[in-house]
C-alpha cells in the first residue's frame, strides 16, 4: 500500500504493507490438510529498511485446506475459502483486524511521525488497553449476530422449535442485508451503527421485496431481542429499537369458519374408507388421496387400522376448530394426555404442555370433537406411547406443509367458497393494487384457521376472554385480540334498551301480575270441577298470595 501524507512542512511518501499468514510452528510437510492453524496479520514498512516485521495474532483459526494462498489476486481478496462453513464471519473479522492496524498507521502519520514497526507496535499496545476500557459496541455487528444465532439454536435455549425457526429466518435475512449494506457503503458495521437510518434502509429493502408490514415488524422485533441479548451477555450499553415513526396503519381481515361451514365439514363423509364414494376422489385434481395405516393394540388386521388421508386431514382440521390447539401440539397428543370426566365417558379433556410457550393448558372436548377422538383412540392403550392421530409410514407426524396443501383441496371439494380477501398493505397503510380482490375461502385455509375459529365461536357464545385464553394458552391480551375482530353482528341491537332501565321493570311487574292471575284462574277451574279438595285449594291460593 502506498500512502501520501501532506503536512505543513513536507510531503512524506511511505510504502507500507499488511498481509495475512498462517502461523506455522513447524515444517509444513509435518501438517495435514485438515490441521487448523491460527492466522496472523503481518505488517512491515518499506520506507525503513530495518528488516523488522510486526506479526499480530487475529485469534482466528483456519484449516490448511481452506486457506487460499492466492487470495491477494482474487476479486474479493478473502483469504479463507468458501469450504469453511464460517468463511463469511472469519473473513470479516480478518478485515476488521487489518483495518485496526491501518487505522493505527493513519493515526501515526496524522501525528506527523514515521510509522515504523516499533512505533506501530507501541500504538497498538495503547489501543489494546483502550479497547479493554471500551464496550463491545466497537465489535463487528455481524460477528455478534453469528454469536446470537448460535445462542438461539443452542441446546440450552428452551425456546420452542417454531419460535427458533422464525428467529433464524429473520437473522438470515438481516445477515444478507447487512452484507449488501457493507458492500454498498464500504464500511464494517458495528453495533452502534444500527441506528434509525440503518433501520429504515432495512425496512425499505423488505418493502421492496414484498414483505408485509407485520412481517417487517417481526424482523425488527428480532433485532430488538438481539440488542437485549448483547446487553445481557456482553454488557453492551446500546439499545436497538424499532424506529418510533414506523407504525402498522392497517389491519388484515381475520379469516375463520362460521358455524355453517364447520357443519358442512362435519357432514361431508365421502372421504371415509367405508364409503364407496371415497374412490372417486383418489386422484382428484392431481392431488392423490392416499391410505394411511395407523398402529393399534389389537391382533385384528395385524394391529392396523386403515383410513384415507383426506379423512384424517379433515378430522384433524375439525379437531383444531373444536380445541383451538396449534397444529404442532395436536400431532404430538398421546393417549395419556386425555382424561375422562368423572362419571361420564362421553366427555373429557386434554392436558398438555404447549410447544411454543412450554405452558400447560387443559382443553375440554365434547360433541363432534369427542367423536373424532373416539375414532382414532379406539384399540389404543394408555401409557404405551400411542399417539392420538396417525403417523406417516416412517413414524413421523404429518407435516404442517403437507396438511395445509391438502386441506385447501378438501375445503374446495366441500364447497367452502365464501368470498374473502387477502389484502396486502404498503408501509404507508395503503392497499396494494389488486390485493383486495375477493377469492374463495378455501384458498385461504391453513392449520391456524382452527385456532381462530375456536376463539371466534367462544366469543359468539359469550365466553369471557380470560376463560378462552385459559384454553388457548395465551398470556397476552394483545396477542389474543389478534385472533378475532368485532363484527357488525356483535354490536347489532346493543343500544336497543339503553337509558330504558325503568321500562323492563314495569314490563316485569305486568308479566308477574298476568302470571299470578293465570295461576289463580287455573286453580279455581280445577276446584270447581272437583279435581282438587278444598283444603288443598285454600293452601295453594294462600301460597300464591
Amino acid at each position: 500500500m502506498c500512502t501520501k501524507v501532506c503536512t505543513k512542512y513536507c510531503i512524506l511518501v511511505v510504502i507500507m504493507s499488511t498481509h495475512f499468514i498462517l502461523d506455522f510452528r513447524k515444517k509444513k510437510v509435518e501438517y495435514s490438510r485438515n490441521d487448523e492453524l491460527f492466522i496472523r496479520v503481518r505488517y512491515y514498512s518499506d520506507w525503513i529498511k530495518d528488516g523488522k516485521k510486526l506479526s499480530v495474532s487475529t485469534g482466528i483459526k483456519c484449516k490448511i485446506k481452506d486457506w487460499d494462498t492466492n487470495w491477494t489476486k482474487t476479486r474479493k481478496r478473502e483469504p479463507i475459502k468458501k469450504t469453511d462453513k464460517e468463511y463469511k464471519s472469519k473473513n470479516l473479522l480478518l478485515k476488521h483486524k487489518e483495518k485496526e492496524i491501518n487505522n493505527v498507521v493513519s493515526q501515526i502519520k496524522w501525528d506527523n511521525k514515521i510509522p515504523s514497526v516499533d512505533l506501530v507496535k507501541s500504538y497498538l499496545r495503547k489501543s489494546t488497553v483502550r479497547k479493554k476500557e471500551n464496550s463491545i459496541n466497537e465489535t463487528h455487528f455481524l460477528i455478534l449476530l453469528d454469536f446470537f444465532y448460535d445462542f438461539i439454536n443452542s441446546p440450552n435455549n428452551i425456546t420452542s422449535v417454531n419460535t427458533k425457526r422464525t428467529i433464524n429466518s429473520s437473522i438470515k435475512d438481516i445477515n444478507r442485508f447487512s452484507y449488501e449494506y457493507q458492500r454498498g457503503n464500504s464500511i464494517n458495521l458495528l453495533v452502534s451503527d444500527i441506528d434509525d437510518d440503518w433501520m429504515w434502509s432495512y425496512i425499505r429493502d423488505c418493502d421492496s421485496r414484498g414483505l408485509q408490514p407485520t412481517t417487517i415488524k417481526k424482523r425488527l422485533g428480532v433485532l430488538s431481542h438481539f440488542g437485549r441479548w448483547c446487553n445481557k451477555e456482553h454488557k453492551v450499553n446500546y439499545i436497538i429499537s424499532r424506529p418510533s415513526n414506523f407504525t402498522i396503519k392497517s389491519k388484515k381481515d381475520i379469516i375463520f369458519f362460521d358455524r355453517d361451514e364447520v357443519n358442512s365439514l362435519i357432514e361431508f363423509d365421502e372421504f371415509k374408507i367405508d364409503n364407496p364414494e371415497h374412490k372417486n376422489h383418489l386422484t382428484h385434481n392431481h392431488q392423490e388421496i392416499e391410505y394411511i395405516i395407523d398402529k393399534v393394540n389389537t391382533k385384528r388386521n395385524n394391529g392396523e387400522v386403515k383410513y384415507t388421508s383426506y379423512q384424517v386431514y379433515k378430522d384433524m382440521l375439525l379437531f383444531l376448530c373444536g380445541t383451538g390447539m396449534r397444529f404442532g401440539d395436536m400431532v404430538k397428543l398421546r393417549m395419556d394426555d386425555y382424561t375422562f370426566r368423572k362419571g361420564d365417558r362421553t366427555e373429557g379433556s386434554f392436558s398438555f404442555i404447549m410447544e411454543k410457550t412450554n405452558r400447560k393448558v387443559t382443553v375440554p372436548i365434547e360433541g363432534y370433537v369427542h367423536e373424532i377422538w373416539k375414532t382414532y383412540s379406539r384399540s389404543k392403550k394408555y401409557r404405551e406411547g400411542y399417539y392420538v392421530f396417525p403417523r406417516t409410514k416412517f413414524g413421523n407426524p404429518i407435516s404442517n406443509q403437507k396438511f395445509n396443501l391438502h386441506i385447501k383441496e378438501i375445503c374446495k371439494m366441500v364447497g367452502l367458497n365464501r368470498p374473502v380477501s387477502d389484502t396486502k398493505f404498503t408501509l404507508e397503510g395503503g392497499v396494494v393494487e389488486g390485493s383486495d380482490d375477493t377469492i374463495p375461502l378455501w384458498r385461504m385455509v391453513s392449520s391456524h384457521i382452527g385456532r381462530r375459529t375456536f376463539i371466534r365461536e367462544h366469543i359468539e357464545m359469550g365466553t369471557t376472554p380470560r376463560l378462552i385464553m385459559k384454553m388457548t394458552g395465551h398470556r397476552s391480551q394483545k396477542v389474543f385480540d389478534g385472533y378475532y375482530e368485532i363484527l357488525e353482528k356483535d354490536i347489532e341491537g346493543l343500544n336497543r334498551n339503553i337509558y330504558k332501565k325503568t321500562i323492563p321493570e314495569k314490563q316485569n311487574n305486568n308479566n308477574n301480575m298476568n302470571s299470578l292471575e293465570s295461576q289463580l284462574e287455573k286453580l279455581k277451574t280445577l276446584y270447581d270441577k272437583g279435581l282438587i279438595p278444598k283444603d288443598i285449594y285454600d293452601k295453594k291460593v294462600s301460597d300464591l298470595l
